[in-house]
């Protein structure tokens, strides 16, 4: 699941790293396929590609960081791309799939979620000694 995280999420950050680039362009005429508005559906689209990215990547708060990214799939799938032929709609339902697949499987076991849940059910060593 580490590297299938890791792939995942790069292939999401090729995408978001040039509408963080060209964010002054794009936030003029980038599509809005919900009604609202280029700059706010280009900030949500750049928040679920890149922002959610790393977190997902570093296996931090995954189920929570996935939720952008697939709700982002659901409008490309089934309404930008609605009337699309499937090889417009394949990338979209590739990242759908993935990241609800993150979504019901968690990070895995190399993860900073992992790592916190094993820190914080470590048993506590208590002393059983009285003075």
């Amino acid at each position: 699941i580490f590297l299938f995280r890791i792939a995942l999420c790069s292939g999401l950050l090729v995408h978001g790293i040039p509408k963080v680039l060209d964010f002054g362009a794009l936030s003029k005429t980038f599509p809005d396929p919900i009604g609202a508005g280029s700059f706010i559906a280009l900030c949500m689209v750049i928040l679920a590609e890149v922002v959610c990215a790393i977190p997902v990547m570093l296996g931090f708060l995954t189920r929570l960081a996935v939720l952008p990214p697939i709700i982002m799939m659901l409008v490309a799938v089934f309404i930008f791309h609605l009337n699309d032929p499937f090889p417009k709609k394949e990338p979209a339902l590739f990242y759908l799939c993935g990241y609800s697949l993150l979504l019901l499987t968690g990070p895995g076991r190399f993860s900073l979620d992992s790592l916190i849940h094993w820190f914080l059910s470590k048993p506590k060593v208590v002393s059983t000694t009285r003075e």
